[in-house]
């Protein structure tokens, strides 16, 4: 298992420029897909040996296999990301943002110099913040607004609208 977290570490540290369905099958990548496998296959339910079985025995093969045995690929990594991010804070998130089978929060720090390595960005107002991500990557950003304050956010990508294909997650945490 330890190698199986040191990858995920790897994958944590840049969240935006690495995916657990990348063509790169880096080291992050293969930790990114361990817990986003782990994390499916809890919100599946039902007998880890099934699906693990139905996984493995598959005549199909990457996202069709995913999605055949475990849902549909892109709002599983939505929330997964999500995940990652919020459960185990004290939050008390919806369900589908937690993972059943780990505390992440509590394990992370053992290999990762006693930090949760998830990198966050701050956002800091009037000051513009650039972010690259790739396909399945995610970029965690932060802010706070003054009490009765007003505040907006605005995204582009090179002052062109983004694309539909970009989900964004608002998350209050305090």
């Amino acid at each position: 298992m330890s190698q199986n977290f040191s990858r995920l570490r790897r994958y944590m540290l840049a969240p935006s420029s690495n995916s657990p369905y990348s063509s790169n099958d880096g080291l992050e990548m293969r930790g990114a897909i361990w817990q986003l496998l782990r994390y499916a296959a809890d919100r599946k339910g039902g007998t880890e040996r099934d699906v693990w079985r139905a996984l493995v025995n598959s005549r199909s093969i990457g996202a069709a296999n995913f999605g055949a045995v475990l849902g549909d690929l892109v709002p599983l990594v939505r929330d997964w990301t999500v995940a990652q991010f919020v459960d185990d804070i004290g939050l008390n998130p919806p369900a589908k943002y937690t993972n059943l089978s780990w505390n992440f929060r509590s394990v992370m720090p053992a290999v990762s110099n006693q930090q949760f390595p998830l990198a966050t960005s701050q956002l800091i107002d009037g000051t513009p913040l650039s972010l690259s991500i790739v396909g399945g990557g995610a970029a965690y950003v932060r802010f706070g607004i003054a009490a009765n304050a007003v505040a907006t956010i605005a995204a582009s990508a090179s002052g062109v609208p983004l694309s539909s294909n970009i989900d964004f997650v608002l998350m209050r945490t305090q």
